[in-house]
């Protein structure tokens, strides 16, 4: 049977409090006693804004190549993925109301500023895989910089 936390609310299933001997066995908590996988609807605005946000990309890059390019456009795709979770990590989270999760000032910038950074990497060399791999690379530092790991080493 469930032990029932301070707040006589239970606990997810397999996360119970432990007592005793069971604290031992028992994995820890994150460090501020949060869930850190990402809620449904962050998903669901990732997977929603990726193909507009690949379209945005592929225009700033300069459009469709005229020849296939294979390593640009997977390039792109992989930047505009990167992109949707980074900005689909800005909505509140549940039981947080219509505040978005901004977190420090200087980090919020940063990240949010790399899908632009992106896609002005992507129209400084069109159809370049050079560029496109150094805009996934800035996008994937920006979501790194999201990241719930992340969040206790802002400096700010």
């Amino acid at each position: 049977m469930p032990t029932l936390p301070p707040s006589g609310r239970r606990l997810r299933p397999g996360l119970e409090m432990a007592t005793g001997d069971d604290a031992a066995d028992r994995p820890p908590l994150p460090a501020s006693g949060a869930i850190t996988r990402s809620p449904r609807r962050r998903i669901l605005a990732a997977v929603l804004l990726a193909p507009a946000l690949f379209v945005g990309l592929v225009t700033a890059g300069g459009g469709w190549p005229p020849t296939p390019a294979v390593a640009w456009t997977a390039l792109v795709a992989l930047t505009a993925a990167g992109g949707a979770a980074t900005l689909a990590t800005y909505l509140p989270a549940p039981g947080a109301g219509w505040r978005l999760e901004l977190g420090c000032a200087p980090c919020a910038a940063v990240s949010a500023l790399s899908v632009l950074a992106a896609a002005f990497l992507l129209q400084s060399a069109p159809h370049q895989w050079s560029m496109a791999l150094t805009a996934t690379v800035v996008v994937g530092l920006g979501l790194a910089r999201r990241l719930p790991s992340a969040g206790a080493t802002c400096g700010a």
